[in-house]
């Protein structure tokens, strides 16, 4: 018998009934950059950013710190938070669309509350309670030659600077690699038929795939 149990701590609906998600639309980090905490970024195929700051109370309305279409037509494939940015450990937001990788960066102000979709807050303004307005900046995209499938990140190479970097799997089995603004590498992986999960290993500085042929290659 189990000694583990599962208790609901905080929940919420992300969106309404027309929004979509994959399983990448979710990731974690402190995207504030302020040591509060990590929060929770939401993805979603409409357009949605959403990010949440969980309370140990349950769901408030102001927990939700971002709500904001990034493209009326574009999908949100994949959400993460690293270090993305040259010369500074700061997190930054990356987000992966077919045809586009944009990296942002959470930014607050002073401003005015009033109430935004969902339930939650409008781009650029501000949470009742804290009196902070949060949105995004953007700090530099890639428009990308291929479709993108997903994405991993981490310091490839063990590169000695604090910086992640990102590399994309495209539907037609380019793999890409991203140093921050650069693009410094790409090749076509062997035998693709269909693209499946990346993943970066830290320990073996190595990203890992796997292929239509139930094979993981490394």
């Amino acid at each position: 018998m189990s000694q583990f149990k599962a208790r609901e701590c905080w929940s919420t609906v992300a969106g309404d009934s027309r929004d979509q998600f994959n399983p990448q639309s979710m990731c974690v980090g402190d995207c504030e950059n302020d040591g509060s905490g990590d929060k929770i970024l939401v993805g979603s195929l409409n357009g949605y950013l959403r990010i949440y700051k969980p309370s140990a109370t349950g769901y408030a309305g102001e927990d939700v710190l971002l709500e904001k279409n990034l493209s009326k037509s574009t999908p949100i494939l994949q959400v993460a938070c690293g270090s993305f940015v040259r010369r500074t450990a700061d997190v930054h937001i990356a987000t992966l669309h077919p045809r586009l990788l944009a990296v942002h960066r959470l930014i607050k102000t002073p401003g005015n509350s009033r109430p935004g979709e969902a339930g939650g807050l409008v781009s650029g303004e501000s949470d009742l309670a804290s009196g902070v307005a949060y949105d995004l900046k953007l700090i530099y995209q890639h428009r990308l030659k291929h479709t993108a499938y997903n994405m991993c990140q981490g310091p490839f190479g063990r590169a000695s600077t604090q910086t992640d970097f990102i590399c994309i799997q495209s539907l037609d089995g380019v793999v890409t690699i991203y140093e921050n603004e650069v693009q410094s590498y790409a090749c076509y992986l062997p035998e693709f038929l269909l693209p499946g999960p990346i993943a970066y290993c830290r320990q073996l500085d190595a990203i890992f795939t796997a292929s239509s042929a139930r094979f993981v290659q490394c």
